[in-house]
């Protein structure tokens, strides 16, 4: 059986400027994440890439700097 991301907390990750915590419940079969532009989907999903394979996701291709 595959492993479930409990929990996530992202600090100083793309926007998130502040801590956050998100804790996924493990007897759901899925998880959606919505919400308005601009409110941090695309970082959520970033973080939890960046845990699972060490990969940036959008900002793979992007200049710092």
């Amino acid at each position: 059986m595959a492993s479930r991301i409990e929990q996530l907390k992202v600090c100083a990750f793309r926007g998130a400027t502040t801590e956050l915590v998100i804790a996924f419940d493990p007897g759901k079969p899925v998880t959606m994440i919505f919400g308005e532009n601009g409110t941090g989907k695309s970082t959520i999903v970033d973080a939890i890439g960046f845990v699972c394979n060490g990969n940036l996701g959008s900002l793979n291709n992007k200049r710092l700097g």
